[in-house]
């Protein structure tokens, strides 16, 4: 089944995002939301950026993560890895099966 997530409604979450927190997307939502060729990471990447967030791509998900403004690009090692930062974020609110919850670390 399909989520209900659209870019829109995406760029809402990640403007609001605190620092330090993740937005999970599943992996099939965002191949229907950027696309699945060669050139979808670096929309991916150009599109997080955007909203002061990295995408880090994991087996089944892509998850953005809510960063400090910087000019320093993640190094390339650091796909897959998860960026630990003080727990900022409030509990994360409840969700339906459409919407994911935010995580915070």
């Amino acid at each position: 089944m399909a989520s209900a997530w659209t870019l829109p409604l995406i760029r809402i979450e990640l403007d609001g995002l605190p620092l330090g927190c993740e937005f999970i997307l599943e992996s099939d939502d965002a191949a229907r939301l950027f696309g699945s060729s060669a050139a979808a990471s670096r929309l991916v990447s150009i599109f997080a950026a955007s909203h002061g967030c990295r995408a880090v791509f994991r087996r089944n998900e892509l998850v953005f993560q809510k960063r400090l403004q910087s000019g320093t690009p993640a190094p390339a090692d650091e796909l897959g890895s998860v960026e630990c930062f003080p727990p900022l974020c409030p509990p994360s609110r409840p969700s339906s099966d459409d919407y994911p919850s935010v995580n915070c670390r």
